[in-house]
């Protein structure tokens, strides 16, 4: 059980050391104004704030790192996203300089900062002669309950600033207050407040990213193949093994964070098999001088069985053939189950083998354990066929710790004892992820 454990937490290691790095085509703008085309390292929002690592080839073993400060600003070439260094004060008397993302440039510049700090995103207003207007919203806050009723208070004081800041805007006092806490929002005032009071006929430059690059991806999925399984059961100190195939259906999702680390994700599904396992015992005892008794047992239980499995997967991300491993947990259900046991104990004299006595004891549907800790280890292919389209196969091996107990009640018996149970398991797919 510890090397297995050890085993699972190496693997898991394995991943975040190596899935931490997601580079895209861009450029880096130096202090200078010239231009290092390459590839950066797309990652969230606010860490984008922070740093800023660039390869010129994707080959290249190690990045360089940029603070803010050390670079004018850098650019995705594909997502569209541009950042530019800036001093800014979230708290007076406190300057940072950070990246800020540029989402417009004109007779007023509008950049976006996600602080870390405080947990809340600003917009910030630049005019022409530096100065810049800071807006916030904070968290919605119950105020008053009526009749079991809460009443909560939307923080709206960023409307209040814009129009205070920029009275010469004469349709801001109407536009503000239908005005939204977002990028579309801020992003159509600045443009509608460019159009309004530019002269010079210059353009207003949008640079908001591609609305096709999420902080959070799903694909969903679906898959067939069977599993095989492997029985052990335990009756009076005398193990037995048997094995069966039973059918296998699973539909999930896999959660991955693009921006942070596109090769690593988390998988939820359910699935849905039979399991079913029959075992025959004959055991000779000698209780006492006189006697001795000879058993002949049978054990045969079935069920259908409803699975959920929790998994994190790495992925290799390149090429039409992406090979992945992962490691999980399950959690199990079963239902329809039936558990039957039927033993015969013969009780013979033991000096002429005359029968004593022939008993026959019966337990049916007798409840077992189903809540055990396993771990789930997967290897498996995605193969590309179109956009976000992929045919895959998989494999996973589920080890139980510990067992399943059938506990045989006292009535029935006076002898009463316990079976345990324990099963391993591989599973074979072949399915469609979307």
């Amino acid at each position: 059980m510890k090397k297995n454990i050890l085993l699972a937490l190496f693997l898991l290691q394995s991943v975040f050391v190596f899935a931490q790095s997601n580079f895209k085509p861009g450029s880096v703008i130096t202090n200078a104004n010239d231009t290092l085309r390459g590839y950066i390292d797309y990652r969230t929002d606010e860490m984008n704030t922070r740093i800023c690592r660039f390869k010129t080839n994707l080959n290249d073993k190690e990045a360089q790192s940029f603070a803010p400060g050390e670079i004018a600003g850098f650019r995705f070439t594909d997502e569209g996203k541009f950042y530019v260094t800036r001093t800014i004060e979230i708290i007076a008397g406190q300057p940072q300089t950070v990246f800020l993302e540029f989402l417009v440039k004109g007779m007023l510049n509008l950049f976006y900062f996600p602080d870390a700090e405080s947990k809340q995103d600003f917009f910030i207003f630049e005019d022409r002669e530096g100065n810049m207007t800071y807006t916030t919203q904070r968290p919605a806050q119950i105020v008053g309950n009526d009749s079991g009723r809460a009443f909560f208070s939307e923080d709206m004081r960023f409307r209040n600033i814009i129009a205070y800041r920029f009275p010469e805007f004469k349709p801001v006092q109407q536009e503000v207050q239908n005005m939204a806490f977002d990028r579309s929002s801020m992003i159509n005032f600045v443009r509608n407040y460019h159009n309004a009071v530019c002269t010079s006929g210059e353009e207003c430059i949008v640079f908001e990213g591609r609305k096709n690059n999420p902080i959070v991806k799903w694909d969903f999925f679906v898959s067939g193949g069977m599993e095989y399984q492997t029985f052990k059961d335990s009756y009076r100190g005398h193990n037995q093994t048997t094995t069966k195939i039973a059918p296998l259906l699973r539909a999930g999702v896999e959660f991955s964070f693009p921006r942070w680390q596109k090769s690593l994700s988390a998988l939820l599904s359910i699935y849905a098999t039979k399991m079913s396992g029959n075992f025959n015992y004959t055991y000779e005892a000698r209780p006492t001088y006189y006697s001795y008794w000879i058993y002949n047992a049978e054990h045969d239980f079935s069920a259908n069985k409803i699975g959920s499995d929790f998994a994190i997967r790495y992925t290799y991300h390149k090429g039409k053939v992406r090979p992945y491993v992962q490691v999980g947990t399950s959690l199990l259900d079963y239902f329809s189950g039936k558990n039957h046991y039927l033993e015969n104990r013969s009780e013979y004299n033991t000096y002429n083998s005359d029968m004593l006595l022939d008993r026959k004891y019966k337990a049916y549907n007798i409840a077992t354990a189903d809540a055990f800790s396993n771990i789930k280890i997967g290897v498996g292919s995605n193969f590309w066929i179109r956009k976000n389209q992929f045919l895959f196969f998989n494999i996973q091996y589920n080890h139980q710790f510990g067992e399943s107990m059938l506990n045989l009640p006292h009535y029935i018996y006076f002898d009463s004892f316990s079976i345990f149970t324990k099963y391993n398991i591989w599973q074979f797919e072949v399915g469609y992820r979307f």
